[in-house]
């Protein structure tokens, strides 16, 4: 048995976390980017590279909350804080995930329906002001009507982040509601 076949069995069923100190702050934004239809929307890329910048700033106070958690005079402050802002990275994940979700639901049943053409046009007339999210929206509409493999990669990434989605929501609904969160309807 090689060094690389060893079986730390004190540690194997835990999660393994890189150090803080190496996750790049754009690291969550690029790998949000690789879902369909994300990177083609700026405000949702925009809210990825903030949650991204909260997210390393959580990290790193968690670091330091650990490291002098044990101390006779713990840092009462900066454990109050981590506890105030982790929800609100939680809030702030889940409301990003959800509407990349709606955004890929309502792009694929309108692609079944026939109906990326119409709801493109009707985005695309003139209000007589710039709606830059009407714009953006009637544009991505019509590159999944010229694309159809956009669709597709939309149903994959649906079903591929559907069990993390689902646990971020059960966890938001703990949090916000201070309740179980009900189960969807079949």
């Amino acid at each position: 048995m090689g060094d690389d076949d060893y079986i730390d069995e004190e540690n194997h069923d835990r999660p393994r976390y890189r150090p803080v100190t190496e996750i790049d702050p754009g690291e969550l934004a690029d790998a949000l980017k690789t879902l369909a239809g994300f990177s083609e929307n700026t405000f949702l890329v925009m809210q990825a590279h903030q949650l991204g910048m909260v997210d390393n700033l959580l990290n790193a106070l968690e670091d330091e909350v650990m490291r002098h958690q044990a101390d006779d005079d713990p840092p009462r402050e900066q454990m109050a804080l981590l506890g105030a802002m982790s929800p609100m990275w939680i809030y702030a994940a889940y409301e990003l995930q959800r509407t990349w979700r709606q955004r890929c639901e309502e792009v694929i049943r309108l692609a079944d329906n026939g109906g990326l053409n119409y709801k493109a046009s009707h985005l695309e007339r003139d209000l007589g002001y710039r709606h830059y999210d009407r714009e953006l929206r009637a544009r991505q509409l019509r590159d999944a009507q010229q694309r159809p493999e956009l669709v597709e990669q939309m149903r994959g990434d649906l079903r591929r982040t559907e069990i993390a989605f689902t646990m971020l929501e059960f966890i938001r609904v703990a949090l916000a509601k201070h309740e179980v969160s009900r189960a969807t309807a079949a």
